[in-house]
């Protein structure tokens, strides 16, 4: 409901009556109908929404809320629901009991350590939910590493580490090798192990992750210089990216290298890289697409730049840098959101 209605304060009149069941049609007044359009007595509609205490949501108007039928649906907290999770995902490695039962004691352990002693980068408690875990049970369940326990570790690091600030990083980390891995933790000779390269395809290794390569030739810029924070940032987008299809974003101050350590791992790897950039007037329009005048007058769409990238993305043509995006208007990035949700950026 949330992608396709305006804001809750901006609701109009026939989008109230189109939810109200009692009605038997509703009249689109915002277009200038005067025939109501019947509704179909087998017409369901339900909605989701998240509670209006998290950053940036609304309450619902009282006139709209009222007219549905509220469900509050809960986070999972029972242990054997999360167990039967951890199988689902992780069945082709058939993982023994003694595995499988840590994995599920890691998902209670990470998630009451981001609400007592973890921050990100803003100094902002991380939200961890079922998404999260069950992304670290994605990667794992490829073992692009080699070995399971190892695979594991790499999906939680991949999952939740990667937003924190440095400080809870190491504690992080520390947490998830100390569990996987047993007293040794991060001196478990696995960790120095590094990933089997793939069997089919051109590849380069990016700070022991294999990254699939583009069109052009790999090239690495020596003048980029590689220091340890560099160097640190750089591992965890390789390993992001080396996971496949994962959205990545890259939060910090201006003018630290974000957009730059982006460019250069495409070049090093051969991938065309495309930057979108972002400000306060950018539409959803600009970047998907519009009608517009052709030579002859009429009206044709025309595909917008974003769409353009993403058909040649298809071919292995471009990364896409979605650069500023906090700057876009909220329409833009709800757009954004749901052709990503679709496997379409």
């Amino acid at each position: 409901m949330k992608s396709i209605w305006p804001r809750p304060s901006c609701w109009p009149a026939s989008a109230i009556y189109f939810i109200d069941n009692t009605q038997t049609s509703f009249l689109l007044t915002d277009r200038g109908d005067d025939t109501p359009i019947p509704r179909h007595p087998d017409f369901r509609l339900l909605a989701c929404m998240n509670p209006a205490t998290d950053l940036g949501k609304r309450d619902l108007p009282a006139a709209v809320r009222s007219r549905f039928t509220e469900i509050y649906c809960g986070d999972l907290s029972d242990r054997g629901e999360v167990r039967q999770i951890v199988v689902a995902y992780l069945q082709p490695l058939a993982l023994n009991v003694e595995l499988l039962e840590k994995v599920v004691e890691l998902f209670f352990i990470l998630k009451t350590l981001a609400e007592t002693k973890m921050v990100d980068g803003v100094s902002h408690k991380p939200h961890y939910s079922l998404r999260t875990f069950t992304q670290a049970l994605k990667f794992a369940v490829k073992n692009p590493m080699g070995k399971v326990v190892r695979s594991l570790y790499e999906g939680f690091c991949l999952s939740y580490l990667t937003q924190l600030s440095r400080e809870s990083q190491s504690l992080m980390k520390k947490t998830i090798a100390e569990h996987l891995f047993g007293e040794a933790g991060l001196k478990h000779p696995d960790l120095s192990l590094r990933a089997p390269r793939p069997t089919a395809g051109r590849y380069e290794r990016i700070e022991g992750y294999w990254i699939a390569c583009g069109q052009l030739e790999p090239v690495r810029d020596e003048k980029h210089i590689l220091t340890e924070t560099v160097k640190s940032n750089l591992t965890e987008v390789a390993r992001a990216v080396s996971a496949g299809q994962v959205p990545v974003l890259l939060q910090g101050e201006t003018s630290i290298g974000k957009t730059s350590l982006i460019t250069w791992l495409a070049r090093a790897t051969g991938n065309r890289c495309v930057r979108l950039n972002n400000h306060e007037h950018t539409d959803l329009q600009d970047y998907l697409g519009s009608y517009q005048p052709n030579e002859d007058g009429k009206l044709v769409f025309c595909e917008g730049i974003l769409v353009d990238a993403v058909r040649k993305l298809l071919l292995r043509l471009y990364w896409i840098i979605l650069d500023e995006l906090n700057l876009a208007p909220g329409n833009y990035e709800m757009g954004i959101n749901n052709r990503r949700r679709h496997n379409c950026v």
